[in-house]
């Protein structure tokens, strides 16, 4: 009887082992290869997975031997903590994404990370991206789909919902016509990335900003909309010689394009930076050898361009309309050259120049604003020639604690207070200006040692009584064959 109780036990034992031995550990693939119900899957050599939908209880890695191509495949990364499991692809190893494949969390809000590593080769096109990264603490390596590999390409995909979009430290690769939105952090970030391609996207509502470049050179940034992140929309920290053409940067939190911390020789071009809603439309600080060119900078609530502590730049044929305050702003910036902009409706000034020496200020149309067409303050030895200054709230051009400037051959016309001021200024250069406006066409108080040559205000006494030329407590000025209804009242 004991032999028999033996048997049986013996007998139920292997019963149990069979079952369990019987319990699958892979599964053949829709293409050639396996792939793992549990545990890491670890490719390395060529294989192919069409038409599956797999859950990965581990990780995904392509080693240096490996070549893996998703088509029309659902991998689900089931984490049960942020960053228990990863997708790797390894120095020589390749993973193609295609024909809308999904790769995303198998629980929403355990997210799972994903690594190009440099030397390795990766493309991913028609799909999407979701629920990758949540950190970047310690390891940018969980922020997002992180890309150390060059000439990689990402085109016609969704990346939603992860830290990081697309988190670039390489070069030559190409980031082409994606939606890319909803991220917790950043767009796309680049850092001390290269000769990358950014064309053609739709990126928005990202918690932070649309696009961040940070110490990356010789970039290209063309066509893309970037409209409504929380922050801003392209921002560029130390970083230079990059190509931002021709998107439309709008309605964002903060500034359009901010431009800063030694980020010079950047070329801005053709773009819409519109409605945006903190400060500024384009911003510069600390930024040199910067060209500001064709770009529509309206509606924004603040100043349309803006450039601090930034010298030798360049802001020419701009249109800058109808912003909440000066049109373009000029803050302890020197050599700058801003010509044949279109400044127009602004609710603060025109054209502001504010503690800035030795810019020129040239050809540009500065009408109807809330304040003047053009102001500097505490500002010398600039250049503001050929201006088109007309119907302005207060004055055409202003000149306030502002030394050795010239101001020629501007017509300031029209203007509902003078058409040219001089505050506590000396030692100006007021030559062949029009300026014939409502009240007196050129005021000078408490300036001293101008010289006001050839100007005409002969046609702007709209007020009965004021005079063309009204100086006040200001001494040894030279005032030369100038044009005038009424002579000059001291």
């Amino acid at each position: 009887m004991e032999d028999k109780k033996i048997l049986f036990g013996a007998l139920a034992a292997l019963a149990v082992l069979v079952t369990i031995c019987a319990v699958p550990v892979s599964a053949a693939a829709s293409g050639s290869g396996t792939y793992p119900l549990r545990g890491d899957w670890i490719v390395g050599n060529e294989t192919h997975v069409w038409n599956e939908t797999i859950v990965l209880r581990g990780n995904l890695i392509i080693t240096g031997t490996g070549n893996l191509t998703l088509n029309h495949v659902t991998l689900s990364m089931n984490c049960t903590v942020d960053g228990e499991f990863h997708i790797e692809v390894q120095r020589g190893g390749a993973l193609y994404i295609t024909n809308n494949s999904i790769i995303t969390a198998a629980t929403p809000g355990y997210s799972y990370c994903f690594w190009v590593n440099d030397g390795a080769v990766f493309a991913m096109k028609n799909s999407a991206l979701h629920e990758c990264g949540y950190t970047l603490k310690k390891d940018d390596k969980k922020a997002g789909l992180w890309i150390d590999a060059d000439n990689t390409v990402i085109e016609n995909n969704m990346v939603s919902n992860n830290f990081i979009g697309i988190y670039l430290l390489s070069s030559n690769n190409s980031i082409l016509n994606n939606t890319i939105r909803s991220n917790t952090v950043y767009g796309i970030f680049l850092s001390a990335a290269a000769n990358n391609t950014i064309d053609n996207n739709s990126i928005s509502l990202n918690s932070l900003d649309g696009i961040r470049f940070a110490s990356s050179e010789h970039n290209r940034l063309y066509n893309n909309t970037i409209n409504s992140n929380n922050a801003y929309g392209i921002y560029l920290d130390s970083s230079s010689n990059n190509k931002i053409i021709k998107n439309n940067a709008s309605k964002n939190n903060e500034a359009g394009i901010w431009i800063g911390s030694s980020s010079n020789n950047n070329m801005i071009r053709n773009n819409g930076i519109n409605s945006n809603k903190w400060n500024t439309g384009i911003y510069l600080s600390s930024s040199i050898n910067n060209t500001i060119i064709s770009n529509t900078a309206n509606l924004n609530n603040g100043y349309g361009i803006w450039l601090r502590n930034s010298y030798n730049n360049v802001i020419v044929n701009n249109n800058v309309s109808s912003n909440i305050d000066d049109g373009i702003c000029l803050y302890s910036s020197n050599d700058n050259v801003v010509s044949n902009n279109i400044v127009n409706s602004n609710s603060g000034d025109g054209i502001d120049i504010e503690s800035s020496d030795n810019n020129m200020i040239i050809g540009n149309t500065a009408n109807s604003n809330n304040g003047d067409g053009i102001e500097l303050e505490n500002s010398g030895n600039n250049t503001i020639t050929n201006n088109n200054v007309s119907l302005n709230y207060n004055n055409g051009i202003i000149l306030s604690s502002s030394n050795n400037n010239s101001i020629t051959n501007n017509n300031a016309v029209n203007n509902f207070v003078h058409g040219i001021s001089a505050l506590r200024s000396s030692n100006n250069q007021i030559i062949n200006n029009t300026n014939s406006n409502y009240h007196h066409g050129m005021y000078l108080w408490k300036s001293s040692n101008n010289t006001i040559i050839n100007n005409d205000a002969s046609n702007g006494s709209y007020k009965s009584g004021i005079c063309g030329y009204l100086l006040s407590s200001s001494d040894n000025n030279q005032i030369i064959n100038n044009t005038a209804n009424e002579a000059v009242q001291w």
